[in-house]
């Protein structure tokens, strides 16, 4: 059986999300400074655009402590780096655990 730390999971879920996110913004973009030239990327930018807005809602709404299942994406998000939660928030708001903590997957 694997353990892994409860910051690890998180990290994981985070930058996951802020690729796609990015990635989504990217093609958004992009596809909209193609779009007078070519009328199809119109839809490109807003699959683009839905992807962004996606991941966005998932880093709010979606992060969960996998302990407890709180919802920790606003705690988690503002403080700290863009891809990683801060080493600042040792614990979860809801259940109280260590992030450092194990859990066993």
């Amino acid at each position: 059986m694997r353990t892994m730390k409860i910051r690890e999971i998180i990290n994981t879920q985070k930058r996951k999300a802020v690729i796609a996110m990015v990635s989504g913004m990217a093609v958004f973009l992009v596809s909209l400074i193609i779009s007078p030239d070519y009328t199809v990327m119109s839809y490109v930018a807003l699959a683009g655009f839905a992807v962004a807005m996606g991941a966005i809602t998932f880093l709010e709404l979606g992060l969960s402590c996998p302990q407890c299942r709180g919802r920790i994406g606003c705690a988690v998000n503002y403080p700290g780096r863009p891809l990683s939660v801060s080493s600042k928030i040792r614990f979860c708001p809801f259940c109280g655990v260590s992030l450092d903590s194990r859990l066993k997957l």
